[in-house]
């Protein structure tokens, strides 16, 4: 099979080393330890709880190509990175430059991106595959040991037959017929359908909601890490900052290109930007989102990233505690759907589409007109005379009205757990009384009106003006009414700044006759509203009776 022409190289240097440690085979070593234990005696094979353990294995030319690669990897990585100072700033790389609190960061991204895999699944399929391999490695560095020329047929059978139980032995764990498999395909399949709950062997409907619950958490670690991600490289290699000052002429940068193999002149076709190096532009239209929303630094992309790495970091626990026994939702959890939709309707839209309301309110729209928003704006900043602009204000304002509907939809259902009341109960318990008496007050004043209409007497009418209506259009300036309020009075605050800033040429539009912005509105309109609704109670009445 091997050319006996073929390089074989020793790694004497690691065989020495391992030397040192104990006593080789049939050699002897200066300052050896002489031991005659079983795992320290020249590497004999020692039996640990049914398995082998080999302490030193035996090097040869494979291990001395196979570490050399690794150390190929190593430089070449090395390399690409750049030198880093006692400071923990990387200096001479084809990025920016990266304080400690960068390498931290980065660092912990490593960290987090084998962690996904290994902490998530536990004794999961990745580790019983990792081991899988390990130890038929094990196993074959057993063959030469065994036979140290070649095996007969008998025996390499035998030792086949040896991996191939050890390999099938636990992957995939959640399905005996698959793990039986002795062929490639095992692995392929079982980390096809290691999702795949319910082709599992110890599925029932109690684990299969348990198990997609779980993976949900993980989802979202997924989701809240590359969103970090995508933050934290902005803010390392990007010219974040640059293109604010000038979003126009500064293309936005992604990421740092890092090829040892560029040339000078692909260097410099893709160094721009005030980039120090080659890197890629964003096209992705996070720069313009970011800035819309009042992030104006890299301090806010790097608070934002950590503050979604924090938030990876409890959905990947909060997925692990509830695989455990004692965490583990029952199925009526599971199928207690009006605390769901409460929770769902309440806290995840209603209270976080207010949050949001509440972001482009404090933040985004003074940041848009230039006032850099920090806590201590809340205490001592007004607020911006142009925050009427319609571009954020028109958002903020929608979100409002998303949130108070869907905090109001959150008391819409009965919990099983006798917590919470249905709106259903209380519109059926309060809208008759209200219908009953919008109709009979409504119709009462209409025959009343007519009869004394028809008799001659219009003055015996009973006309009622509907002063709140009429109220709140004072306070928007209408002045036919003579209320003396806000915009409709003329000495006051909000009538002077309107006239100036805020508003111009309303107080005379809305006055005015000949537009239908606010029209004129008396005692017609009181009959008129009030027998609209009427109609829109017994309606909702009747839809509710019939849910």
């Amino acid at each position: 099979m091997f050319s006996n022409t073929a390089i074989q190289l020793q790694p004497v240097f690691a065989q020495w080393i391992q030397n040192t440690h104990a006593l080789a085979p049939g050699g002897t070593a200066p300052s050896a330890t002489a031991s005659t234990s079983l795992t320290w005696g020249g590497g004999d094979l020692v039996a640990v709880g049914g398995k082998v353990a080999l302490l030193p294995i035996p090097l040869g030319t494979t291990d001395f190509l196979v570490h050399h690669i690794h150390a190929f990897m190593i430089h070449v990585t090395s390399d690409v990175w750049g030198s880093i100072s006692d400071q923990g700033v990387v200096i001479q790389s084809y990025g920016s430059s990266l304080s400690a609190y960068g390498l931290f960061f980065l660092g912990a991204h490593f960290v987090w991106a084998f962690s996904l895999m290994f902490l998530f699944s536990g004794l999961g399929y990745w580790q019983e595959l990792i081991e899988s391999i390990v130890w038929a490695h094990n196993k074959l560095k057993v063959a030469p040991a065994t036979q140290p020329r070649a095996l007969s047929i008998v025996q390499g059978r035998a030792v086949g037959e040896d991996l191939k139980g050890i390999m099938a032995l636990r992957f995939p764990r959640f399905s005996q017929g698959l793990a039986q498999d002795p062929t490639t395909r095992r692995i392929w399949f079982g980390i096809a359908t290691a999702h795949d709950f319910e082709s599992h062997d110890d599925i029932t409907e109690e684990r299969l909601y348990q198990n997609i619950f779980a993976s949900h958490f993980g989802q979202l670690a997924i989701i809240f890490l590359w969103t970090s991600g995508n933050l934290f490289h902005v803010a390392w290699q990007g010219n974040f900052e640059a293109w604010v000052q000038d979003p126009l002429h500064v293309r936005p940068i992604a990421h740092a290109i890092w090829d040892p193999h560029f040339g000078q002149p692909a260097v410099e076709a893709f160094s721009r930007g005030g980039a120090l190096g080659p890197v890629n532009i964003a096209y992705s239209g996070v720069y313009q989102w970011w800035y819309t929303i009042g992030l104006r630094t890299n301090e806010d992309l790097y608070t934002g990233a950590l503050f979604l790495l924090f938030l990876s970091a409890i959905s990947l626990i909060a997925g692990w505690l509830h695989l455990q026994p004692k965490w583990k939702p029952s199925v009526s959890w599971f199928k207690n759907a009006e605390s769901r939709l409460n929770h769902h309707l309440s806290g995840l839209f209603g209270v976080s589409s207010l949050a949001w309301t509440g972001h482009l309110v404090h933040v985004a729209i003074p940041a848009s007109r230039g006032e850099y928003v920090r806590w201590n704006n809340f205490l001592d900043v007004l607020p911006h005379p142009q925050g009427l602009g319609p571009l954020f204000t028109d958002i903020a304002h929608h979100h409002l009205a998303i949130a108070f509907i869907f905090l109001i939809a959150g008391h819409m259902y009965r919990t099983n757990f006798g917590i919470g009341h249905r709106i259903k109960d209380l519109l059926e318990a309060h809208i008759p009384p209200g219908g009953l008496c919008l109709g009979f007050h409504t119709l009462g004043l209409y025959v009343h009106n007519d009869v004394m209409l028809a008799f001659g007497t219009p003055e015996k009418q009973i006309l009622i003006e509907p002063i709140f209506a009429q109220w709140i259009q004072s306070t928007h300036g209408k002045t036919s009414y003579g209320f003396n309020v806000l915009l409709s009075s003329t000495n006051g605050p909000a009538f002077n700044a309107g006239q100036s800033i805020w508003l111009p040429g309303w107080l005379t539009a809305i006055n005015e006759n000949s537009n239908s912005l606010f029209l004129t509105i008396g005692p017609g309109d009181f009959l008129v509203h009030h027998a609209i609704a009427l109609g829109l109670h017994t309606t909702t009445l009747i839809s509710v009776k019939g849910a």
